[in-house]
C-alpha cells in the first residue's frame, strides 16, 4: 500500500485475558517457580491463542448480524506518535520507481522504508518480547532462553508470525465509561476491580478463547496531542512489565 497512509496493523488486545493474569502472576513469583512448559507443549509457540479453537471460530460466527467490520488498529503515517528516539520514515524514492517497461509501458512504485516497528504506531506483541531473568538466564514464554532463541536478525522463536490469524468472539470493557470519564488519567493503573465492573455493566461473560479489548479514552489524542499520547504510552508500558 502507497501513498500517505501506508499500512493498517492490529492493536494490541489481551488475549485470553484471565489465563494471562494467572501466566503473569507466575512469572512475577519467586524465582523458583518453574511456568513451563505450556499447557500446549514443550515447542509450542502461540500461548492463549491455542484456546482459538475450530470450535471456538464456529461460535463466533454464528455472532454475526450485519457483517460490519472495525480497525483496532491506526494508519502508519508520517506524524502519527512514536516513542521514545524512534524514526519512522517511508518515502517512494522516485515516481515512478520502474519504468515504463516494454511494449505496454508498465510502470510500478516502490517504498523505501527506514525506521523501527516496535513500539511505533498500534501493535501486536509476540511472546518474544518479554520475559524474566533467572539466574543468569534471560526466560521467556515457555521456557525459551534469549541465549539460545535470540539473532541481530530476529529471534529464532517466539516471532510474531507466530500467532496466526485471530477470528473469535470479542468482548469490549469500556473502563472509561465505567468510572465516568471521556478518558482516563494519565498513568491510572486499570485493576481487576475495574474490569470486573465493566464486564458488569456490559452484562456479558469471558469465556475461553474470547478477545478481550479494553477501552481507556486514550485514543482520541492520537494524532491531536502525540506528546500527551506518548506520555500515556510510556507511563502504561512501565506499569505493565514492573508492576
Amino acid at each position: 500500500m502507497l501513498g500517505k497512509h501506508h499500512h493498517r496493523v492490529i492493536v494490541l488486545v489481551l488475549l485470553g485475558a484471565w489465563a494471562l493474569i494467572q501466566h503473569h502472576k507466575e512469572v512475577q513469583s519467586s524465582e523458583d517457580v518453574k511456568w513451563w512448559p505450556s499447557p500446549w507443549g514443550a515447542d509450542d509457540q502461540r500461548g492463549a491463542m491455542n484456546r482459538i479453537t475450530a470450535a471456538k471460530v464456529l461460535q463466533a460466527k454464528q455472532l454475526i448480524r450485519q457483517g460490519k467490520m472495525y480497525s483496532l488498529g491506526r494508519l502508519y503515517e508520517r506524524d502519527m506518535p512514536i516513542g521514545g528516539n524512534r524514526i519512522f520514515s517511508m518515502t517512494i524514492p522516485r515516481l515512478p520507481t520502474t519504468g515504463p517497461l516494454g511494449t505496454n509501458k508498465l510502470v510500478g512504485n516502490d517504498e523505501l522504508f527506514n525506521g523501527q516497528l516496535g513500539h511505533v504506531g498500534t501493535q501486536l506483541d509476540g511472546l518474544g518480547h518479554v520475559g524474566k531473568r533467572v539466574g543468569n538466564e534471560d526466560i521467556f514464554y515457555n521456557g525459551m532462553k534469549l541465549s539460545e532463541i535470540g539473532s541481530s536478525q530476529g529471534l529464532k522463536k517466539l516471532g510474531i508470525e507466530n500467532v496466526g490469524p485471530v477470528f473469535t468472539r470479542g468482548v469490549l470493557l469500556d473502563v472509561a465509561r465505567v468510572k465516568g470519564v471521556r478518558r482516563l488519567p494519565p498513568g491510572y493503573a486499570i485493576t481487576p476491580v475495574d474490569l470486573q465492573d465493566a464486564l458488569a455493566t456490559a452484562e456479558l461473560v469471558i469465556d475461553e478463547g474470547d478477545v478481550v479489548v479494553i477501552h481507556t479514552g486514550h485514543g482520541q489524542l492520537w494524532m491531536q496531542d502525540n506528546e500527551q499520547y506518548g506520555r500515556v504510552h510510556l507511563a502504561l508500558g512501565w506499569q505493565r512489565r514492573v508492576g
